[in-house]
């Protein structure tokens, strides 16, 4: 366009230089009859000429103008789309930023938990000692409703706290009417003044409450009330992964304290390619009637676990002991002088050593699970308290408690039919002697049962279970006291 422009200037030049040079060589020239006007001089075509170029220029003038409009509105439309562009990368850089302090702030402080539902019934042989003794109608329950509360304050320390929620004291069973004294059961219900609403006071119980830091993988340390542990079933303790309802004897006894106040240090070493050696020590108060507020004497119990385990591909294993040692200590204390001066005297009324030892075993294996434990626990008593015995009342001779108790579990090979849905049968096998001094104190517990995991934050799970005491008959033909009960018992178990 612009060579189009140079060229019109160069012919407007070239065409008006001889006009000039005719006007100087011959200002008026003469007429003649070859040379008589036609309509158009010879001075009108160049002006013709240089109109039809001024037109010319004048177009291009106009084609260069909206081409240069064309220009600058494609040039702003760029603008506009790189402005919006980068506006939008703006607002998810920001969208980014804000979901990482999101995931900071939930890694930092978190809330879960679980809860159970279940529906059950238990049958008593008429001539059982706890017949009547334990609920026997058909019952809804909710026995757990746990709430975990966990703050990540860095990368290798963190606090938790696990809090059980119930509807207990109300409902529970305090005395049984016997000579004269009248039948009790905890009502903890109450009105408000107003709006004279009425409702049931329920309980929380403190499952662990710690604080926990760890460095390095191969040591740790822990400060307040923790688990014991030992086994599998106790720390392994919420009932959307247990396989059973029901909790095995060993743990409704507390042959082993359950948690404890204390400090405890712990870490993981591995010593071959999958295979990893667990280890813990705890200190604490020990147990005792105010163990987790006070501590009755200046001994502290002391406890090791050690735990092996290999985890492969399509086996794994673990086998662990643990060992504790404590003192139990009660006491009472009774104002003896007012004057001349204030005595109050303490007198121990119960005093016992403990020693414990447990072993565990764990085997998985292409959709198979193997799990047991065993537990013992011998009483040497320094301080013998008085209790109903067999042949009257007595001093409480030293004993042995033992139980344990073999699970074996099968996740059926059905991923192709029924997808991410588990379904397990199971059977369990338990034997335990409460007190080596009393006889019929030995019991076997048989249970079979079936869990459907429709996800992995629900377990629904069906069971039957037949509880005897070894030697029934030998105890019914002595006239001694026995027990015999059929359970079965279903539960909803979710984990949020």
């Amino acid at each position: 366009m612009a060579a189009r422009f140079c060229l019109g200037c160069l012919l407007i030049v070239l065409g008006a230089a001889p006009a000039a040079a005719q006007d100087q060589s011959d200002p008026d020239p003469p007429l003649s009859a070859a040379t008589e006007p036609s309509g158009q001089s010879d001075n009108e075509q160049p002006l013709s000429e240089i109109e039809a170029l001024r037109q010319e220029i004048q177009a291009l003038r106009e084609e260069n103008k909206k081409e240069i409009e064309a220009l600058r509105e494609e040039h702003q439309q760029k603008l506009d789309a790189f402005a919006e562009e980068n506006e939008l990368r703006h607002m998810e850089m920001e969208m980014e930023l804000l979901s990482g302090l999101d995931e900071e702030i939930e890694e930092k402080f978190t809330i879960y938990g679980f809860l159970d539902f279940v529906f059950m019934w238990t049958w008593f042989r008429e001539d059982s000692i706890i017949n009547g003794l334990a609920w026997d109608s058909l019952t809804f329950a909710l026995p757990h409703a746990n709430l975990y509360f966990r703050s990540q304050l860095t990368s290798d320390l963190f606090v938790l706290m696990e809090l059980r929620y119930s509807f207990l004291p109300h409902g529970n069973e305090e005395e049984f009417e016997i000579g004269g004294i009248p039948y009790r059961r905890t009502d903890s219900e109450v009105e408000m003044p107003l709006p004279h609403e009425k409702f049931r006071l329920g309980g929380v119980a403190i499952e662990r409450a710690h604080l926990t830091y760890q460095p390095l993988d191969y040591l740790g340390f822990t400060a307040g009330y923790f688990l014991t542990p030992y086994g599998i079933w106790n720390e392994d303790h919420a009932s959307p992964i247990l396989i059973p309802i029901r909790y095995p004897y060993m743990q409704t006894k507390g042959i082993v304290p359950m948690a404890q106040l204390g400090v405890q240090i712990f870490g993981r070493l591995q010593p071959l390619k999958r295979h990893y050696l667990d280890y813990a020590i705890t200190i604490s108060n020990g147990r005792g009637p105010l163990d987790t507020v006070h501590d009755l004497d200046n001994n502290k119990a002391i406890g090791l676990k050690l735990k092996l385990s290999h985890e492969g591909q399509y086996v794994s294993a673990a086998w662990g002991v643990y060992g504790y040692y404590g003192e139990y200590r009660d006491r009472k204390k009774r104002i003896v002088s007012f004057s001349p001066r204030f005595v109050v005297e303490q007198e121990t009324t119960e005093h016992y050593r403990e020693y414990v030892g447990s072993a565990d075993l764990l085997i998985e294996a292409f959709g198979f699970r193997l799990q047991g434990e065993y537990v013992r626990r011998l009483t040497q008593y320094i301080e013998r308290p008085l209790r109903a015995m067999e042949y009257g009342v007595g001093y409480q001779p030293d004993y042995v408690i033992w139980a344990w108790y073999g699970i074996i579990y099968w996740d059926l090979p059905l991923r192709d039919l029924l997808g991410t849905v588990r379904l397990g049968p199971f059977y369990e096998l338990e034997y335990s002697h409460s007190d080596v001094t009393v006889p019929g104190m030995k019991s076997t517990t048989q249970t079979w049962g079936i869990n459907l995991r429709p996800s992995p934050y629900v377990t629904i799970k069906l069971e039957a279970a037949y509880l005897r005491s070894t030697d029934i008959e030998e105890l019914r033909e002595t006239n001694r006291d026995f027990f015999e009960a059929l359970f079965i018992g279903s539960q909803l178990a979710v984990s949020f």
